[in-house]
């Protein structure tokens, strides 16, 4: 393997089992996740706690299935990256697995929210993201179904472009970057599970403005609301967080899950009576 000023070539280490490891965990980690997530999420003692006791549409499944078979993006493109020496990545230690996860993290979250919302203000953005919005009611595999070009150009492109970008002026590391991969598949994978069984999750949403599934279903539900990713910060900052989001968590919590898009709007007007917005579970932009 060939180390210069941080540099980690990849022609230089073909045969480097970590290279290949980081690839397909960045290929196949969110499908084995959803395999599991889908089988926990499904289970009794979890369904009991479902935020919307809905049936997602019929055929949602098949549909989700076909728009997914992009996951595979990521790794193709770090693999790119790194055979045309376009990143630069530093050797793997704490510090630097800290930092590469610390940057990507506030990069992703950044670029989410604003992306996301422009998606949905703009109608021919909202094109490339309809289909994801075609599922009211989510499930662990609603996570990876998408159009092509909001997986390659949004999300894998606009991430790991950055991180190739910034790796010639600051160490980055691959396990920085699986670091990071994983804890995107959990937190995508919870999103949209449709769940909420710990306590724990409203405690971080309340305290640390975290986000959970219930402020990614209801985005799903009402659309123009709850853009963030994992943080619900810039959702505060710029008026974009739903008020009725801490209500309808603690009621799934509690086994008590909306049966109907009535209820919610219920829960929508009780919370903020001055909220607007799209009519529940509509699929206007």
């Amino acid at each position: 393997m060939l180390q210069g000023q941080g540099a980690w070539l990849f022609k230089a280490g073909l045969s480097d089992a970590s290279v290949w490891g980081v690839l397909a965990w960045l290929a196949f980690g969110k499908l084995l996740f959803g395999l599991i997530w889908e089988g926990v999420a499904s289970s009794g003692p979890v369904r009991v706690h479902r935020i919307f006791r809905i049936s997602p549409d019929p055929g949602q499944r098949g549909r989700e299935i076909l728009s997914s078979i992009h996951v595979f993006s990521d790794a193709i493109a770090l693999f790119l990256l790194i055979n045309f020496q376009l990143i630069r990545l530093a050797p793997s230690s704490v510090a630097t697995t800290l930092t590469t996860f610390g940057v990507f993290y506030i990069w992703v979250e950044v670029l989410y929210y604003f992306t996301h919302r422009w998606m949905h203000e703009y109608d021919f953005l909202y094109k490339l993201h309809r289909s994801h919005h075609l599922s009211r009611v989510v499930t662990p595999l609603s996570s990876i179904s998408m159009s092509w070009i909001e997986k390659c150009v949004f999300y894998t492109g606009g991430w790991l472009s950055f991180m190739a970008a910034i790796s010639w002026f600051m160490p980055v590391s691959l396990s920085g970057i699986a670091a990071y991969y994983g804890f995107h598949f959990v937190i995508s994978l919870h999103g949209h599970s449709n769940v909420e069984t710990s306590r724990l999750g409203a405690v971080l949403a309340g305290r640390f403005s975290m986000g959970s599934a219930t402020s990614h279903a209801l985005h799903h539900a009402r659309f123009k609301v709850n853009y963030g990713f994992s943080c619900m910060l810039l959702d505060k900052l710029f008026g974009t967080y739903s008020a009725d989001t801490a209500p309808l968590q603690q009621r799934a919590i509690n086994g008590r899950g909306v049966e109907s898009f009535g209820e919610i709007r219920q829960l929508q007007a009780q919370a903020d009576p001055q909220a607007g917005g799209p009519p529940v579970g509509s699929l206007s932009s």
